[in-house]
């Protein structure tokens, strides 16, 4: 029996997407983002993903680690994430080639051809050039510790509830030390080599809680209003990640995401979705990965015709409404003529002489079903 789909959490991380890509067109386009907390999306993602992947897999992966259902998950978590992963890195690549002959460019040519096979494979190599860990396309660095965090899920032991509840309280509070030691989250990560490592911290809370979530079972109970809980639901979103004024953000990112995201999730799967906006949510769910990971290149490429050609001068907002917009029209090409068909071609690998190839490669033994 197939499993419900959460339509509105696909439509939250398409927001949140949008939101970390109007924070980075702001930030090239000289236009102020002095109060925004849309990079505390990325922590979102990381819920969402712990809550996605504990209400699919938790039924079907053992305690053994290196079991065949373990390999079977690592090959369909790669099948997910990884063919916009190499592409977003090619485009980052060729973005940054054309911009190292710019001599106002950070990256030279050098660095830049370095850096490819390190990012094809998800090495943060960039922190060795003192640059940020993945310099060719920087939300890459979510995505390592998301896979990272895959990892870790699918080998770890179940737990008894009150070993969960410390652990979790645990990560939380590392999670705080973390935001007051870095001053916030915005740089937690991927800056420097002190940021990297405290991205282990900074995944490891929300991504728990979302596993959490989903083994509390409220998925199960009975709905709320659903036009209501997606309205007020959205909005607090949008209110977490753009609060125009914050005494201490150390303190604000910390909560945002040890507890009121954690609620926005609990309240959101209790929402039946309203049907009329069913199939907004499921389109730009669908659209929200290869969106975030291709916006950055594609705001490089406006920016660039922006700054070195005066003719297309437009007003700054113009110009960053300009660069998003692209963004948005090209995701949707990427996702149908490239990501969707790859996706469902890794997954027809499931055949005979492919499963003979994978069992030698020791990835799978059973076939690999999507």
């Amino acid at each position: 029996m197939s499993k419900q789909h959460f339509v509105f959490l696909d439509g939250l991380r398409g927001v949140a997407a949008l939101s970390v890509a109007v924070l980075h067109a702001g930030e090239f386009f000289n236009i102020s983002t002095k109060y925004s907390h849309a990079y505390l999306a990325a922590d979102f993602f990381f819920l969402l993903s712990g809550f996605v992947v504990a209400y699919a897999y938790d039924d079907r992966i053992g305690q053994r680690i290196g079991g065949d259902q373990y390999r079977i998950f690592l090959w369909k978590r790669f099948v997910r994430l990884y063919p916009m992963i190499f592409f977003g890195t090619l485009m980052g690549f060729g973005v940054s080639i054309i911009g190292s002959l710019q001599p106002t460019h950070h990256l030279n040519v050098i660095a830049t051809a370095a850096l490819l096979p390190a990012s094809l494979v998800l090495a943060p190599l960039g922190l060795l050039f003192s640059y940020d860990a993945f310099p060719l396309d920087n939300p890459m660095w979510s995505i390592f510790f998301e896979l990272i965090a895959n990892a870790v899920y699918g080998a770890a032991p179940k737990t008894s509830f009150a070993l969960r509840w410390a652990l979790l309280a645990g990560a939380a509070l590392a999670l705080f030390a973390v935001s007051y030691v870095f001053g916030g989250l915005q740089r937690v990560g991927f800056h420097n080599f002190g940021s990297f490592a405290a991205g282990f911290v900074r995944v490891a809370y929300p991504f728990a809680a979302g596993v959490f979530i989903f083994r509390l079972g409220f998925h199960n109970r009975s709905r709320i209003p659903s036009i209501l809980a997606e309205i007020l639901v959205c909005a607090a979103l949008l209110v977490v990640l753009w609060m125009p004024s914050i005494s201490d953000t150390r303190i604000y990112d910390g909560v945002a995401v040890t507890a009121i995201f954690p609620l926005l999730i609990l309240f959101s799967i209790k929402a039946a979705v309203w049907a009329p906006a069913a199939g907004f949510w499921r389109f730009i769910g669908k659209l929200s990965y290869p969106f975030y990971i291709i916006h950055v290149p594609i705001i490089r490429i406006i920016y660039q015709i922006y700054h070195h050609f005066p003719i297309f001068r437009l007003y700054n907002l113009t110009a960053a409404t300009i660069s998003i917009l692209i963004s948005v029209i090209i995701s949707y090409i990427v996702l149908k003529v490239y990501d969707e068909p790859t996706r469902l071609w890794l997954t027809s690998l499931k055949n005979e002489t492919i499963g003979n190839a994978l069992n030698e490669l020791g990835l799978a033994k059973a076939g690999v079903n999507q």
